[in-house]
């Protein structure tokens, strides 16, 4: 007997839990609401399975020549929870087999993922962006406040990082957003640290002391304090500049999750910010 996996990989649990709740709506002929998804989604974090089938997606094999079982579960990965992944897993009497079984599962579950998915069987999300920096020839650099330095700290823990990262710069205080960065004053003085202006000043002064194709910035309350402007905690703007332009989003990060919570999943919008953009995927409204 012989078994293999595939481990799809999505980026956000938010956007993975909203792509679950729709299918266990198809599958009960009824809607299902945010919070009952959650709720699966995280009970499926404590190992356990869900079995239900969307147009075949997941079955269970009945053929007795494979002896085989296909099982698809949707479980918050431990080590990254700002992630959902879905492990699908086929037993057969021989590898080929069970990659064969596989094969047009994975394919069916990223058709119905669509661009949620970053990838198959990848170590992370940076790991994807480096890939397509290389693949482009392309150079990053960050500007960094509520994140403290997370988004360099996640591409140089990655080796030959230094062919795509060129820095970055931890602009936690407006003196170093302004004095270093370019932030016009004026623009910190009228609209926050925390706000769309800043973000974009960020970037484009980012791209140019570093030399880089690309930069993205970070900035937002991470708590559990406000900013004095009554920002709500867990409010992040971030910026990607290259040459043709800045692009900039609002996220929320979720009031309460606590600051690290807030760092961790603002980095991981910022990554996938990036590889939509390499990719000429739409960006998250």
């Amino acid at each position: 007997m012989a078994g293999l996996v595939r481990k799809i990989h999505t980026e956000s649990p938010d956007k993975g839990y909203r792509r679950i709740r729709d299918d266990l709506a198809h599958y009960y002929g009824a809607p299902v609401n945010d919070k009952r998804a959650l709720r699966i989604c995280r009970s499926l974090g404590v190992r356990s399975t869900i079995k239900y089938a969307r147009h075949g997606c997941t079955r269970r094999a009945s053929d007795p020549q494979y002896l085989a079982e296909i099982v698809l579960n949707h479980q918050f990965c431990a080590e990254k929870p700002n992630e959902v992944m879905l492990r699908a897993t086929a037993k057969a009497d021989t590898p080929e087999a069970a990659e064969a079984m596989l094969r047009p599962l994975v394919a069916q579950v990223q058709d119905m993922l669509g661009d949620v998915v970053y990838g198959v069987d990848v170590g992370s999300l940076e790991e994807v962006v480096s890939a397509l920096l290389k693949e482009r020839d392309l150079t990053l650099s960050a500007a960094e406040s509520c994140t403290g330095g997370l988004i360099a700290k996640r591409m140089t823990d990655l080796p030959g990082a230094s062919a795509v990262f060129r820095g970055g710069v931890v602009s936690y205080t407006d003196a170093v957003k302004s004095g270093v960065l370019g932030v016009p004053e004026d623009v910190l003085a009228e609209y926050g640290a925390v706000s769309e202006p800043a973000a974009r000043a960020m970037a484009e002064g980012c791209r140019k002391i570093c030399g880089s194709d690309l930069a993205v910035s970070v900035t937002g309350v991470a708590g559990p304090d406000s900013d004095g402007r009554g920002t709500e905690v867990g409010t992040v703007f971030i910026a990607l500049a290259s040459g043709e332009g800045v692009i900039c989003r609002k996220f929320s990060c979720g009031k309460g999750r606590g600051r690290d919570r807030v760092r961790t999943s603002a980095a991981q919008y910022a990554f996938d910010m990036i590889r939509r953009s390499l990719l000429g995927l739409p960006q998250e409204p």
